[in-house]
């Protein structure tokens, strides 16, 4: 309910009849998070899906979003948290907070690759003492299987001979 409250607040803060700022995401992605923020974006524009002042990629990706409406249908509080502010305007909040989050993913992605980098090394160091710990307990299985007397195995008798 304070994430729900913290948007229509940085939204009457924000707009001034005709633009919403920009940065009016920021404090309330900040304050909340990202996937609580998208959570309450998404789980209000689920319930008012047949409004037409939603973009249909808003729609669509509040649609892609997971809600506990999903977890536990009997029980659905979305409209607890449903932001009562006019859908036009939340319509562009919610491009924006939809843009910051992909500016969010691709900073991660742009500092991700170093990190693979670090970790496929790591692994692969790992990997290599592995495969040579497997070479070296192989050739010692060899070794002493090498050093055993050849066992003959005894002749198979093929159940007729047997004595009564």
């Amino acid at each position: 309910m304070a994430c729900k409250e913290a948007i229509e607040k940085a939204i009457s803060d924000n707009f001034d009849g005709m633009h919403l700022n920009p940065d009016a995401v920021k404090p309330v992605i900040e304050s909340f998070g990202e996937e609580r923020v998208a959570f309450v974006l998404a789980s209000t524009i689920q319930v008012k899906d047949w409004d037409g002042r939603f973009s249909q990629s808003n729609k669509d990706w509040a649609a892609s979003v997971p809600t506990l409406a999903e977890v536990n249908p009997d029980n659905d509080i979305r409209t607890e948290w449903a932001v009562q502010s006019h859908p036009a305007v939340l319509d562009g909040f919610v491009s924006m907070v939809r843009s910051e989050l992909e500016n969010s993913r691709e900073v991660k992605e742009v500092a991700q690759p170093e990190r693979i980098d670090a970790q496929t090394a790591k692994f692969s160091d790992r990997k290599e003492s592995v495969l040579q710990t497997l070479r070296d307990n192989q050739s010692k299985i060899k070794a002493q299987e090498a050093e055993k007397p050849e066992k003959k195995a005894p002749a198979k008798s093929k159940g007729k001979d047997m004595e009564l």
